[in-house]
């Protein structure tokens, strides 16, 4: 499709899991950064070339249709599972931000040996989060 899409001079956007038609305009919608952020793409330019993500090529153009809904009965083995206690995140401090402009990336390297031999882990998060509340953008930690 990208050779296609070259030869014809248009544009391709792949792993699209969502097709839709708004104020006839076509709009498609993709998954970015592990499926953390979920983007709707439109295109002026044409042709546009939305291909499917290649795991599911034919569930984007099916059409709608009736489900049956169907219970069935369960039964759980008993859970090993024991709840000690809940932990939230601090109010306030909110670094996924679906609406902002820009997806800042910080990786592993910040908790590394600095020349003078010490971790500055503090100062490093300091800095990240001061960017962050200042710029209202959105963070993705990368860590391998």
């Amino acid at each position: 499709m990208a050779g296609v899409a070259h030869r014809l001079g248009g544009f391709i956007d792949t792993h699209i899991t969502a097709l839709a038609s708004t104020n006839s305009n076509i709009e498609a919608t993709r998954w970015f950064y592990r499926q953390r952020v979920e983007a709707v793409l439109t295109r002026e330019s044409r042709p546009w070339f939305p291909a499917p993500r290649p795991r599911h090529p034919r569930s984007l153009f099916r059409p709608s249709g009736v489900a049956n809904i169907e219970q069935i009965a369960v039964e759980l083995p008993t859970s090993r599972t024991t709840v000690t206690g809940l932990r939230a995140p601090q109010q306030g401090t909110q670094t996924i931000r679906p609406d902002a402009k820009l997806l800042f990336v910080a990786g592993a390297g910040w908790t590394k040996k600095q020349p003078n031999g010490q971790i500055h882990i503090e100062a490093a998060a300091s800095l990240i989060l001061g960017f962050l509340n200042a710029s209202g953008d959105s963070l993705f930690p990368f860590v391998f």
